[in-house]
């Protein structure tokens, strides 16, 4: 979808890979879900508060995640950019996508970056929406 949104005219897209797994992973405490790592949209729980989900009492390794995340969301609204300026909150400087460059920022207890994320994994579903894409594109139905 990142490259769909460069292909239409996006300007500046950044990716991202949520790795943390904190005392507030969103679907994990839903669910009662016993899971190594972090899974779909469990950054939620760092994004907005719930006291009666959560508790009053935030651990300084989520309260930290608490902080990077708002700041990152809050920089991209403010100046198009998460990370304007590299600080002790943000030692990285995360850089948008292009259609060469695949680098995204991973969230975890450090803020590392990576290239092209789930590399073989990515290049099977790329491959697949081209396929797909093509048969649509041209009003085949595969059947």
């Amino acid at each position: 979808m990142a490259e769909r949104i460069l292909d239409i005219g996006g300007r500046t897209v950044y990716r991202y890979v949520f790795s943390y797994s904190g005392n507030r992973n969103l679907l994990k405490i839903l669910f009662n879900l016993n899971a190594t790592g972090a899974i779909h949209a469990d950054e939620l729980g760092y994004l907005f508060d719930n006291v009666e989900l959560f508790g009053e009492q935030v651990t300084s390794q989520d309260q930290l995640m608490i902080d990077r995340l708002t700041t990152l969301w809050t920089n991209f609204a403010k100046y198009g950019d998460p990370t304007p300026a590299m600080s002790d909150l943000l030692p990285v400087k995360w850089q948008p996508i292009t259609k060469t460059s695949q680098p995204y920022l991973n969230l975890d207890s450090d803020l590392t970056l990576g290239a092209r994320p789930f590399h073989d994994r990515m290049a099977f579903w790329d491959l697949f929406y081209k396929l797909y894409r093509n048969q649509q594109k041209y009003g085949l139905s595969g059947k």
